[in-house]
């Protein structure tokens, strides 16, 4: 009888040996799992961050590469081209050109182009205040002179240095001078290549010349003009 209870003692006590070591292998094997809160905790956050470091990093390049493009199409869109612009009077409907006295001061019968001094013929009051205003008379002075002035005579107005070109091979030439520089009235036509032949002579000896202006368009160009 005693010996049949020390062998149920020794059973049991080799069941609960048996049952603890199966406990803390249990234990073990629950302690390598993702359960524990801080692990879980910890891994959550690490995903976190490496989730918005990707979503960030495109976002940052992409701004960059828009705002770069911006730049650069404002900067195309913004340049300025300034081309040159010409001022020089070349044909018979250039402004500037208006029914006139003037200089002939230059020909070229290779271009066919003329260039003329203007100046405005002053008679009368027009006249007189320009003698007083810019030459220094006296209105007594100015007056007497003016008012005694022949047919022939007047002020010449000349304060703009600007010479108007004009191409004599489209205009209507006329002239108050024969070959011997005597006066004609009224004036004769004058074809181009008699005036090429006479241009010399007249710019050296008589270089005066009437420009008439209808509507923009230059009518007649009268060179070698008798002033007297």
């Amino acid at each position: 009888m005693k010996k049949a209870i020390n062998l149920r003692f020794q059973l049991l006590s080799v069941f609960l040996i048996c049952a603890s070591f199966l406990f803390w292998g249990t234990g073990c094997l629950g302690g390598s799992t993702n359960d524990d809160p801080e692990i879980s905790a910890t891994t959550s956050v690490i995903e976190t961050i490496a989730s918005s470091h990707v979503v960030t990093e495109p976002s940052t390049a992409t701004s960059a590469e828009i705002s770069t493009s911006e730049t650069e199409i404002s900067t195309e869109t913004t340049e300025d081209v300034t081309e040159p612009q010409s001022t020089q009077l070349t044909d018979i409907h250039s402004i500037g050109i208006y029914s006139s006295y003037a200089y002939m001061v230059s020909f070229d019968p290779g271009t066919g182009y003329a260039e003329f001094d203007y100046f405005d013929k002053l008679i009368g009051q027009e006249a007189i205040d320009w003698l007083v205003e810019h030459e220094g008379y006296t209105l007594e002075d100015a007056e007497d002179l003016v008012n005694n002035f022949a047919d022939t005579e007047y002020v010449e107005k000349n304060i703009n240095p600007r010479l108007r070109t004009i191409d004599m091979r489209t205009v209507f030439i006329t002239t108050n001078l024969d070959e011997n520089e005597y006066l004609e009235l009224p004036q004769v036509p004058l074809d181009y290549s008699d005036f090429v032949s006479r241009a010399d002579s007249l710019i050296i000896r008589n270089p005066y010349t009437r420009i008439i202006v209808e509507d923009n368009e230059i009518i007649e160009v009268i060179v070698g003009v008798f002033m007297g």
